[in-house]
């Protein structure tokens, strides 16, 4: 190999290790990582990092109205769709991930959705979430804002 390429090889090498060092330490970045169904915790090298992450999230969706509350708000804007055998479902999975202590039910619905299984790198995490929109309907709420992040050049 001529060395000009070996030479661009090692500073293209050398400018994308200095970019994306510890980017799971950035707080849009990190949260967007944790709300991802294909990395969950396992992307973060670093106990405290994921800690860290946890906790932003947490305050975040301990922060959103109660899945209850979203619920009852669509049902009354749902008067154009036809009702759904699945509607008293979905009802009844609400109230059963919903508490009222906000601090207590964000913890639960974090603690249920680390315990999900990971889905392969192909499977589309759009649609993972939109089949478990009524579980989690605060970490859905959030996800739709964190991952969305914009691609930029510019850390």
């Amino acid at each position: 190999m001529p060395q000009p390429l070996k030479e661009m090889g090692e500073l293209l090498k050398e400018g994308l290790s200095r970019r994306f060092q510890n980017i799971e330490k950035r707080e849009l970045i990190g949260q967007a990582m944790f709300l991802d169904p294909r990395f969950l915790k396992k992307v973060f090298q670093d106990e405290s990092d994921f800690k860290t992450i946890h906790r932003q999230i947490k305050e975040k969706i301990r922060n959103m109205r109660t899945g209850e509350q979203s619920f009852n708000e669509q049902e009354q804007h749902r008067h154009n769709k036809k009702p759904s055998h699945w509607d008293e479902f979905d009802q009844d999975v609400i109230k059963s991930t919903t508490c009222n202590n906000p601090e207590a039910s964000a913890i639960i619905e974090i603690d249920k959705y680390l315990k999900e299984p990971l889905i392969q790198q192909s499977n589309d995490p759009f649609k993972w979430w939109e089949e478990r929109k009524p579980i989690y309907s605060r970490l859905y709420d959030l996800m739709l804002r964190r991952l969305c992040i914009p691609a930029t050049s510019v850390p």
